[in-house]
């Protein structure tokens, strides 16, 4: 039996508007989509009306950064005209969509966001296990260090990343 990704999200709203974003990601990128992740508190499950929608893509592509952005305004544009955006609109939930379009290369590299992700993301397509395997090497890193993640309420958090460093101690965060 095949899991539907989309059933971790738990507003059903939302999950039927990030489902149709998908669908025009993937027709717009086509054969250079690698990934496509869901974060925050969307992937949570403790999001409101006036969350927005945290989107990380990864992308074979060796186009710039404004190019990529420039292709998912026209996704944007095609979802706006779509039933789901209408029924987020008409119930009062926020549609803006946070796009962090990676290229490969450049997920590669440690970033800061992918500190949540390791708990809180929802893999909606994942080409070759590539982001979860990026996923797999920064949990490796924080296993490494120690790292832990330190709720101070009930939405908020801060990371130790290496609670036993030492003053001048250089730390680096190479994903390997």
């Amino acid at each position: 039996m095949h899991n539907d990704p989309f059933d971790s999200i738990r507003n059903p709203i939302r999950r039927e508007y990030l489902r149709t974003a998908f669908s025009i990601i993937k027709k717009i990128f086509d054969d250079s989509l690698i990934s496509f992740a869901i974060y925050g508190s969307v992937a949570r499950g403790n999001d409101r009306p006036e969350s927005d929608n945290d989107v990380l893509l990864i992308l074979d592509t060796d186009m710039e950064f404004h190019e990529r952005c420039s292709l998912l305004a026209k996704a944007m544009l095609k979802l706006y005209e779509t039933e789901a955006f209408k029924e987020m609109v008409k119930k009062g939930y926020n549609t803006f969509i946070e796009f962090y379009p990676l290229s490969k290369e450049e997920a590669l590299v440690f970033r800061p966001i992918y500190l949540d992700m390791i708990e809180d993301s929802v893999v909606i397509y994942d080409r070759d296990n590539f982001f979860n395997e990026v996923l797999h090497k920064v949990k490796r890193l924080m296993d490494r260090l120690g790292s832990r993640r330190v709720w101070i309420s009930d939405d908020k958090w801060i990371w130790i990343m290496k609670p036993d460093v030492k003053f001048g101690e250089r730390v680096e965060y190479v994903l390997e």
